[in-house]
């Protein structure tokens, strides 16, 4: 007799946009959800709404077995989270934290904020970017100066809330990313494939002169820094860019 094995509970809270269309749930990304439903119950704590009409090649259904509830109702900014603290910590007591691995992304939005609330819970932490990097990274070149200057107390303020969020959790990196060694139950590389990545009939061998560029126009994506490699190359390269319907940034559009 086949024994099927009792899925644990997974909480899901992240700022994702998810779409109520015609009594289906659609997203994009829905396979990264989706695989996670086979092995887990997911309650998915997003950005909900609900929509007359809906461009349906943008998006990915959800699976039915996901449950999903509208968390982000009062913004998903630090300043929105903390400008309605009581609301957000009443939605997370909630739920029973003894049957329930949580999952959060750092330092996302206010991923911080939430792993502090949930400390004491079962916590899975995927740290998306380092903070350190990103702080001094993004912005203007003035903000840049401010920010060098502002950057020890960041970087203290960082390691404190890391070392109380981290410690006892699982934290999975992206990439190369370690921001902090200590104190985790593990550390481990975390590569997110979809399915198109595991498709190996899509996979060419032979070598010709076409780039594909998969993401949008934020800074860290590197879009401008790959527009100015082709711009110093002689040879006539072909550039595809997927998940964007048109370039915004003036200096994108300079280089391209």
């Amino acid at each position: 007799m086949k024994i099927d094995k009792v899925k644990s509970n997974l909480t899901y809270i992240h700022k994702v946009e998810v779409y109520k269309f015609n009594g289906k749930y659609y997203t994009q990304r829905a396979w990264f959800f989706n695989e996670l439903s086979n092995y887990y119950n997911i309650n998915l704590y997003c950005v909900l709404y609900t929509v007359d009409k809906l461009n349906l090649d943008s998006v990915e259904e959800l699976s039915d077995n996901i449950v999903f509830y509208n968390f982000f109702e009062y913004g998903t900014t630090n300043i929105d989270f903390i400008k309605n603290f009581n609301k957000y910590k009443s939605k997370l007591s909630n739920i029973d934290k003894k049957n329930n691995i949580y999952f959060i992304h750092y330092p996302d939005g206010p991923g911080k904020i939430i792993g502090l609330l949930l400390k004491n819970a079962k916590l899975v932490i995927w740290v998306k970017s380092d903070p350190l990097n990103k702080f001094l990274r993004l912005g203007s070149f003035y903000k840049r100066i401010i920010k060098l200057f502002l950057f020890p107390f960041y970087f203290i303020y960082n390691k404190l809330i890391s070392r109380i969020i981290f410690k006892g959790n699982l934290i999975f990196y992206t990439s190369d990313i370690i921001f902090n060694k200590k104190n985790h139950i593990n550390q481990i590389e975390f590569i997110s494939c979809s399915n198109f990545n595991k498709n190996v009939s899509l996979i060419k061998s032979e070598i010709n002169k076409k780039i594909v560029f998969v993401g949008s126009e934020k800074e860290q994506k590197g879009l401008n820094i790959l527009l100015k490699a082709l711009n110093n190359i002689n040879n006539n390269v072909e550039l595809n860019i997927i998940g964007l319907d048109s370039i915004s940034k003036k200096e994108n559009l300079r280089l391209a």
